[in-house]
């Protein structure tokens, strides 16, 4: 990631600078860039005289998000760990909070093995979107925690939408989104007993910035025009998050999910519209008709409305 910091700045480097700069071999540069470039980061070779970006990298602020979250949360003692490659936050989070008192929130500048439900693979820009992880022990059994990804999308939604963001959206369960693609993802991970207490990390990504190489899916992201970067920098899209997640997190088994339910409605990109529900023993279409009390997805069939829940299920919009 140091190759990628002294490149951030746009502007041409040779390769004996940046090896001098890294005290490495020129060779260990050359394979540097290959490693980054097979990785999707856009590093231009300009023969006989270097490598410059022709992406925008913008680094997280680490110290200035620690001082406000401090500010924000002046007694819960909130641990901060940043990163700049891991595996998966959501890992590092666990491991955390499984073995301390005290929650974690673990950041990452890039994530080599990003992960989102159902076993897919998380794609996302090197210093280049929110990755993050919340690890909470939470008082309460697992059961309390219902519809609690819903939530965190809503939270996330209302907290983009302070900073300016217009347009966004949810789908049913885990997914933000515009009317271009998905833009974020949230992965709940849970574990304790029935009485409780349990341990709970919520994994987000956004893509702040276009993950190159995707351009292709239906995937989109928070900035890409200038006008969009006025609304905010990366560290105060994280900050933002990082606020609003721990809150909720902190007032989820007082609040449940019916305090949230309304929100979500208002925010559902799906509603009304003839969806088909498909994953384990579930086959069914019909049309979208929001969520209940505990975060189940309403689906109106002939026979009237049904509700279907569960981590396998995946909906789609029917189009013509």
């Amino acid at each position: 990631m140091r190759l990628l910091r002294l490149l951030a700045d746009g502007a041409l480097h040779s390769g004996v600078e940046l090896a001098e700069a890294l005290a490495v071999s020129r060779m260990t540069v050359s394979n540097r860039i290959a490693a980054w470039r097979a990785k999707g980061v856009d590093i231009e070779i300009v023969t006989g005289k270097g490598y410059r970006l022709s992406q925008r990298l913008e680094f997280l602020e680490i110290e200035q998000i620690k001082k406000e979250l401090e500010k924000e949360f002046p007694e819960r003692n909130i641990e901060l760990q940043v990163a700049d490659i891991v595996e998966s936050t959501n890992d590092t989070a666990m491991t955390h909070v499984s073995q301390a008192s005290s929650p974690v929130i673990c950041l990452a500048e890039y994530q080599e093995s990003g992960r989102g439900r159902r076993g897919r693979k998380w794609v996302s820009a090197p210093a280049g979107g929110f990755i993050g992880s919340f690890g909470w022990k939470i008082n309460a059994g697992v059961g309390a925690l219902q519809g609690l990804s819903l939530a965190v999308g809503v939270v996330v939604v209302q907290a983009l939408e302070s900073l300016g963001f217009e347009g966004l959206g949810l789908k049913w369960p885990n997914d933000i989104v515009t009317h271009k693609g998905k833009v974020g993802g949230i992965l709940i991970e849970l574990s304790g007993e029935i009485s409780g207490p349990s341990v709970v990390v919520v994994g987000i990504g956004l893509n702040i910035y276009m993950p190159l190489g995707v351009q292709d899916n239906p995937v989109d992201a928070l900035i890409q025009s200038e006008s969009e970067i006025k609304c905010a920098s990366r560290s105060q899209i994280t900050l933002a998050v990082l606020v609003a997640v721990a809150k909720l997190l902190d007032n989820y088994v007082n609040t449940g999910f019916s305090f949230w339910r309304q929100a979500w409605m208002d925010m559902d990109a799906y509603a009304g519209k003839e969806v088909r529900l498909t994953g384990y023993n579930v086959l069914v279409q019909g049309n979208e008709r929001g969520v209940d009390q505990n975060g189940a997805i309403l689906i109106e069939m002939s026979d009237g409305i049904h509700a279907f829940s569960g981590g396998e299920i995946s909906l789609r919009q029917i189009t013509s």
